[in-house]
C-alpha cells in the first residue's frame, strides 16, 4: 500500500471539504487554520493548495488568498449540456451490457426513503458514472470527472429544493427501464432526469 505523504494528506483534506461544501464557495481558505488541522508545515499544505487549484476548486489570489472558486450559471449550463449529451447515449449504446447485479444494488440503494445526505450524493455520483463507465474513452472519462467534481457540490448546494425521494424515484425508473431492456425509455428518462437537475440548479442561483 502506497504510503500517504503529508502533501497528499493535505490535498485529500481540503478537497473533500471542498466537496462537501463544508468551504463554501467564495469563501476565503485560512493557511494557518489548515495547518493546525492537517497538523502540517505550511509547505505540503501549499503544494496541495496548488494541484487543487488545477482542478478549478480554488484560485490562488495573490495579495488575498485563496478562495473557494464560485460556481456560476454559466458553470451550471455548460456541466448540465455534457451530461445530457453523454449519460444518455451511453445507455442506448452499451444498456445492453449494464451489469443487472450492480443495477439491482443500486436500485436497493435508492429505495431508501431516508438517507444520510453525504451518502445519498455518493450513490447518485456512483450510479452516474456507472451509466458513462462502458465508453472507456480517457477524453470523457476526464470530462465527467471535472464534471462530477463540480456536479457534487452542485448537487449538494442544491439539495435543498430537490427531495431525495423525486431523484431517487426517477433513478429507480431509469434502471427499471435497463433491467427491461427498454433502453430508449431509459436514455429519455435519463435526459428528463438531468434537465431537471438543471433547472433546479438554475432556480437556484435565480433566488440567491
Amino acid at each position: 500500500m502506497k504510503h500517504e505523504t503529508l502533501k497528499d494528506k493535505a490535498y485529500n483534506y481540503i478537497k473533500e471539504k471542498i466537496l462537501n461544501c463544508e468551504y463554501l464557495p467564495g469563501t476565503f481558505l485560512d493557511e494557518k487554520v489548515l495547518i493546525e488541522e492537517i497538523n502540517s508545515s505550511r509547505t505540503p499544505i501549499r503544494e496541495a493548495l496548488n494541484k487543487i487549484e488545477q482542478e478549478n476548486l480554488i484560485k490562488i489570489i495573490p495579495k488575498k488568498g485563496v478562495m473557494v472558486t464560485e460556481l456560476s450559471l454559466k458553470n451550471i449550463l455548460d456541466i448540465y449540456q455534457l451530461r445530457e449529451l453523454i449519460e444518455p447515449a451511453a445507455i442506448l449504446k452499451y444498456g445492453n451490457g449494464y451489469e443487472k447485479e450492480q443495477l439491482e444494488k443500486f436500485k436497493e440503494l435508492f429505495s431508501n426513503t431516508s438517507p444520510n445526505a453525504l451518502d445519498f450524493y455518493d450513490a447518485d455520483d456512483s450510479f452516474h458514472y456507472f451509466i458513462i463507465e462502458p465508453f472507456k474513452n480517457s477524453y470523457i472519462n476526464q470530462i465527467m470527472t471535472d464534471i462530477r467534481t463540480q456536479s457534487k457540490r452542485l448537487r449538494i448546494i442544491t439539495g435543498r429544493i430537490r427531495e431525495y425521494n423525486i431523484t431517487s424515484k426517477e433513478h429507480m425508473i431509469i434502471i427499471d427501464a435497463i433491467l427491461n431492456e427498454e433502453y430508449e425509455k431509459a436514455s429519455d428518462v435519463m435526459r428528463q432526469h438531468i434537465s431537471s437537475a438543471k433547472n433546479n440548479a438554475i432556480e437556484f442561483y435565480a433566488n440567491k
